[in-house]
């Protein structure tokens, strides 16, 4: 799950979670990402929706619990991988471990 950060403060979205059966969230800019076992999903939606929050996202995905650093041509090679995977029809996701840094992504961009 995931919501704008303009909606409510960390500490009060984190106990609401945390009250709800929730793991814990992660801010990434101006999203918090709500972290949940997938029987307390549905529990931790209701409370949030409750409260007058709205959800930018709400789903069960697989979350990696270890990661694989990947830099340079591997990082280049993993991306078009992902994105040739992405462009078949028969693939509804594609779920993966790896950990590209912000400064490589950004390389790769421009």
């Amino acid at each position: 799950m995931a919501l704008n950060t303009n909606q409510i403060d960390e500490d009060t979205l984190l106990e609401l979670v945390l009250e709800a059966g929730g793991d814990d969230i992660k801010t990434e800019a101006d999203v918090y990402e709500i972290v949940t076992a997938p029987e307390a999903f549905e529990d931790v939606r209701g409370t949030l929706e409750q409260k007058g929050l709205t959800l930018d996202v709400a789903e069960v995905t697989m979350m990696p619990q270890n990661t694989v650093p990947v830099e340079g041509k591997q990082a280049e090679q993993v991306l078009r991988l992902m994105e040739a995977l992405d462009d078949q029809d028969d693939v509804r996701k594609a779920h993966a471990n790896f950990d590209i840094s912000d400064e490589v992504m950004a390389a790769l961009a421009s």
